[in-house]
C-alpha cells in the first residue's frame, strides 16, 4: 500500500473505497487521496481459491473491499463484470487482468500517473455500503467499541432504544449510502466482516487491522496502515481503486486493455445522476 502518513481524524468524501485512517463514505477508501471526481464507498474481498473468473471486460456500477474509502462509496464500472455471492451480504465483482499497465496520463496535476497497476485479482464492492449494513454494525458496537464515529450522512437515526440505538428513518432509507465515517471506523467495519459479523468486542479489534495500534506519537498517527496478510476484507489501496474504477482490459477490443479516464462510468461521457435504479451516480440530483 502507499506509504503516505494516515490522517485518522480527517473526514473525506467517500462512497467507499476506504483507505486513510479516518476517511469516510465520502472518502475513496485509499491510503492516499483519491483522484475520483465522485468518491464512493467500496469494499475489497479476497476471492475464493476455487474461483477463476475471467478478467473483467467491462464495468459495473459502483455506488460503495479486496481479499470498502466506503467501502464501503458510487462510482461506475461497466457491465461485463461477474458478481459473486459473499457471506458478508455485499455484492462484489472480480477485478481481473492482473499485471495491467499503470495509468500514463493525461494527468494535469501529476497525481495519478504511474498508479493503478495491480498484479493480482481481487474483488471490489459493486455499490456503496448501505445505511442498513452500517446500522447493523453500529447497533452491535455503538457505546462498546473505541474509536467509532457516526456517519455525517446516512439513512438512520437515533431509536431511543439502548439495545438497538439506531433505526432507519424511512421505509426505503436502508438502501441509502452513508458518509462521513472516519478511517478507523471503516477499518473496524472490515474487522467485523473478517470475523463473520460476530458481536463480541474482539470481532472489531483485530482481523484486517490491529486496533491496538491506533494512536498518536508526537503528532504522527501510529495506526496500522496496511491490512494484515490474512485479511478477508480491507480498505482498498489507491492502485486497487483506480484500476477498479477506470481500467478496462478490453478497452481497445478483446484482450487489449486501456484506460477510460474522463469518467468512472467506463466512458468519456458524464454519467446520468439520479436515485438508485434510475441513475448511474447518486449525486447531482434533487429528490
Amino acid at each position: 500500500m502507499p506509504s503516505s502518513t494516515p490522517v485518522p481524524e480527517k473526514l473525506t468524501d467517500s462512497r467507499f473505497c476506504v483507505t486513510n485512517p479516518n476517511h469516510s463514505w465520502y472518502i475513496s477508501l485509499s491510503q492516499e487521496s483519491s483522484p475520483c471526481r465522485q468518491p464512493f464507498s467500496h469494499l475489497l474481498a479476497k476471492p475464493a481459491h476455487t474461483e477463476h473468473p475471467p478478467p473483467r471486460g467491462g464495468r459495473v456500477s459502483f455506488v460503495a473491499f479486496r481479499a470498502v474509502r466506503t467501502g464501503l462509496i458510487a462510482a461506475i464500472l461497466s457491465t461485463n463484470a461477474l458478481a459473486q455471492p459473499d457471506p458478508s451480504g455485499i455484492d462484489f465483482v472480480t477485478i481481473g487482468a492482473p499485471g495491467n499497465p499503470a495509468y500514463a496520463g493525461p494527468d494535469p496535476n501529476n497525481s495519478v500517473t504511474g498508479r493503478g497497476g495491480v498484479d493480482y485479482e481481487y474483488r471490489l464492492g459493486r455499490t456503496e455500503v448501505t445505511s442498513a449494513q452500517w446500522m447493523e454494525f453500529y447497533n452491535a458496537f455503538w457505546g462498546r467499541a473505541p474509536h467509532l464515529t457516526l456517519p455525517v450522512r446516512w439513512g438512520a437515526g437515533s431509536s431511543g432504544n439502548p439495545n438497538d440505538p439506531f433505526r432507519l428513518t424511512t421505509a426505503d432509507s436502508g438502501m441509502w449510502p452513508a458518509g462521513g465515517m472516519t478511517w478507523r471506523t471503516c477499518a473496524m467495519f472490515c474487522n467485523w466482516l473478517h470475523n463473520d459479523k460476530r458481536t463480541d468486542l474482539d470481532a472489531v479489534m483485530t482481523g484486517a487491522y490491529d486496533v491496538s495500534t491506533f494512536g498518536e506519537v508526537e503528532g504522527r498517527f501510529t495506526d496500522q496502515r496496511e491490512h494484515s496478510p490474512g485479511a478477508r476484507y480491507w480498505i482498498p489501496t489507491l492502485d486497487e481503486w483506480i484500476k477498479g474504477a477506470y481500467y478496462d482490459p478490453n478497452y481497445g477490443g478483446a484482450g487489449i486493455g486501456g484506460w477510460w479516464w474522463a469518467n468512472v462510468n467506463g466512458t468519456n461521457n458524464a454519467p446520468n445522476f439520479g436515485p438508485p435504479g434510475q441513475g448511474e451516480g447518486n449525486a447531482g440530483f434533487n429528490l
